[in-house]
Formats: C-alpha cells, sequence, structure tokens
C-alpha cells in the first residue's frame, strides 16, 4: 500500500478523531449501540471531508455513500465462506454480485459527478485505492 496514502488516512482519521472527542464526547460511550453507529458515520463524514474539501457538501456525501459500500464489499468479498454449506455459499454469493453491481453504479455516477481533473495526485491515488479498488485478502495462491 502507497506509504503516502496510508499517511494521508491516518491524518485524517486522528482528525476526525480529535474533532469527534472534542465536540461530541458524550458520543463516546462504545457500549451504546446508537451513539457509536452515528458517531462512526460522523467520522466518515470527516475524513472525507479532510480528504477532499475542495469538493461540495453533495459530492463529498457521495464519496460518504461510496466509502461505507466499499467498506461492506469489501468484507464480504473477503469473508472466509468455504466451511459453509452449499446453500449458504450460494446466497452470499447472489447477495454480493447485487452488491457489486450497485457498487460499481455509484462508481461510475461518482466519476461523472466528482471533477477529477480538479483532484491533487495524492487525492486521486486516495480515491483508487482507499474507494474504488477492492482488495481481495482470500485470493487463491497459484
Amino acid at each position: 500500500m502507497n506509504q503516502l496514502v496510508e499517511g494521508a488516512m491516518q491524518q485524517a482519521n486522528e482528525y476526525a478523531q480529535t474533532f469527534l472527542a472534542d465536540f461530541w464526547p458524550i458520543m463516546s460511550d462504545a457500549n451504546n449501540k446508537v451513539s457509536f453507529d452515528v458517531l462512526e458515520q460522523r467520522k466518515i463524514r470527516l475524513i472525507v471531508h479532510y480528504l477532499f474539501p475542495q469538493l461540495t457538501d453533495w459530492q463529498r456525501s457521495l464519496l460518504v455513500c461510496l466509502f461505507w459500500e466499499h467498506s461492506m464489499l469489501e468484507k464480504l468479498v473477503n469473508a472466509e465462506f468455504q466451511s459453509k454449506e452449499l446453500q449458504y455459499r450460494i446466497k452470499c454469493e447472489s447477495t454480493i454480485a447485487v452488491i457489486e453491481q450497485k457498487y460499481m453504479e455509484l462508481v461510475n455516477g461518482i466519476k461523472e459527478s466528482v471533477p477529477f481533473e480538479q483532484l491533487t495526485p495524492l487525492q486521486c491515488v486516495v480515491m483508487k485505492e482507499k474507494f474504488i479498488t477492492i482488495s481481495f485478502q482470500n485470493a487463491p495462491v497459484s
């Protein structure tokens, strides 16, 4: 993974954590499921805002959606289903295919809506590595 991308993501995460700790300290109760979910949503919004400050709120909202879809899809494609029953694996693969299709529609919509020419080279790499490219960690070794 690109060290610059990792550094940018770490800085964005630290920014978001600091902001949330300072402005929403009541939300830091990890035992409160509602608070944790809201806190995570706000954290992702802050990370996207930190990484892409020149975009409009609407464009950043699209990137927040893309980040969530990306995270969900990456977790699903890297989940271990081989030890499960055949029917379960078929259902999981079917669900993943539907999510992949919706994800690609969202990626294409964002490519049309976000002015990539206004992004810095680092922002383009962050977009590609953290928002668009799905990493396959359980890929079979040839």
